[in-house]
């Protein structure tokens, strides 16, 4: 099997396993069944417990560069993350597993290393997660569980498709990984059987009428396609790009609160949540953890909703930094935003050109779901350690002494009459 998966020789096994296996378990954490008996939590956590010791062997002689590279930026990233849970009134269980979930964010967010070798990864990836989503749609066959659910907006054919897992959104955004990742593993590689599998995970997010999802996929190809990258300079190419998809993004959230009900209740959400902490800097700066994770025997969405009202929910990632953060963690993931977009501007080519269109579809989800700040899910897991792995494979300093070696053979006349 891996050797349809891994074209390239020089991919082991041994870390296509890890990649396939771990992927395929958080996939498969996302099951309805599994939700409700439990179990969705450990296999959740083996899945990224293995995912990260992975990233660790493979990677043990540099360790997580871009961690110890940039210690004062990690630091102050992972205190803007942690602060707020810290001071808060938790139980201690509740608090651990919370702050085990920010460090697991913060790790995926600013590393990268060699177990996510870009080209041979994405077949691997592509096809764990599609794998994984057809575990969940046979569990689901084999318990009675539902796998789909009646359609209320959108263009379908009466019913959306769950699949087995815990909501047909979630489906959406997991199977949009294997979208993307089979169509890019296509793209290298040329093999029929990723342009099928890519085709296959089409039809499947279409037939789950996750409208955020089929936008998503919608600005990969046309940024992937169309190669809309301005010529600016550094400054300005991050200005661009800031104000160009936080347009997009607010203009997708009138639109969608305009003629969705259903996101408009996203937005009524956060609307609701400011109201109710108005006046209070406390939770306003440190979050709200406290009340969302109070043990009332209801879900966090609920105990939120049972607070700040019934007429908005809790999907918007502004939200839920909010109440788990507060302020601090907003200016965190702000600064992982401002990372990502300054070390993507200095990219050149078509390295560049794949790399925006992997990540301004995933600060586009900002204004959508709330994946760019939950690391138990697949979406937020590959968008992450595949940028990581372009930051750490195509960095400036690689361009840099490319260009100072082509000058230096160039001055001494071996490349004389080369144009650089």
């Amino acid at each position: 099997m891996f050797r349809l998966l891994d074209e390239n020789k020089n991919y082991p096994r041994l870390k296509g396993f890890f990649l396939f296996f771990s992927f395929f378990l958080i996939t498969v954490s996302q099951s309805a069944y599994l939700e409700q008996t439990g179990l969705n939590t450990y296999i959740e956590y083996f899945g990224l417990f293995l995912l990260l010791l992975g990233c660790f062997f493979w990677n043990k002689r540099h360790g997580f560069k871009e961690i110890k590279r940039h210690f004062i930026f990690g630091f102050v990233l992972l205190l803007l993350f942690s602060a707020g849970l810290i001071v808060q009134g938790l139980l201690p269980g509740t608090k651990i597993r919370l702050l085990v979930s920010m460090v697991l964010l913060f790790v995926f967010a600013l590393s990268g290393n060699s177990l996510f070798q870009y080209r041979s990864c994405l077949p691997v990836i592509g096809w764990s997660v599609l794998a994984g989503s057809f575990a969940c749609f046979g569990l689901a066959l084999i318990v009675g569980d539902s796998f789909y659910v009646q359609s209320v907006e959108g263009f379908s054919i009466g019913f959306d498709l769950s699949f087995g897992m815990q909501f047909k959104n979630l489906f959406g955004y997991t199977i949009l990984v294997s979208c993307v990742a089979l169509f890019l593993a296509y793209r290298h590689s040329k093999n029929a059987v990723h342009l099928f599998g890519g085709l296959l995970s089409t039809v499947l997010l279409l037939l789950s009428n996750c409208r955020g999802g089929i936008v998503l996929l919608a600005f990969f190809f046309i940024i992937g396609v169309v190669r809309f990258i301005p010529s600016l300079g550094k400054k300005g190419r991050i200005i661009f790009w800031i104000v160009l998809f936080t347009a997009v993004g607010l203009g997708m959230g009138f639109l969608f609160g305009r003629f969705s009900a259903t996101f408009g209740y996203r937005t009524r959400g956060l609307i609701n949540y400011l109201s109710y902490v108005q006046g209070d800097y406390f939770h306003l700066i440190f979050g709200n953890a406290e009340m969302a994770f109070s043990e009332t025997g209801l879900s966090y969405a609920e105990n939120v909703r049972s607070v700040i009202g019934w007429d908005g929910t809790v999907e918007l990632v502004i939200l839920n930094v909010l109440i788990k953060n507060g302020l601090l963690g907003l200016l965190g993931f702000g600064m992982i935003i401002f990372r990502f977009l300054s070390k993507g501007s200095l990219m050149r080519g078509t390295e560049k050109i794949e790399y925006f269109s992997i990540f301004l579809p995933f600060f586009a989800s900002i204004f959508m779901e709330a994946y760019f700040a939950n690391i138990n899910m697949v979406y937020t897991v590959f968008n992450y350690s595949i940028l990581n792995y372009y930051i750490g494979t195509y960095s400036p300093r690689k361009y840099q002494l490319r260009s100072q070696i082509f000058r230096t053979l160039k001055n001494t006349g071996l490349l004389s009459g080369v144009q650089m």
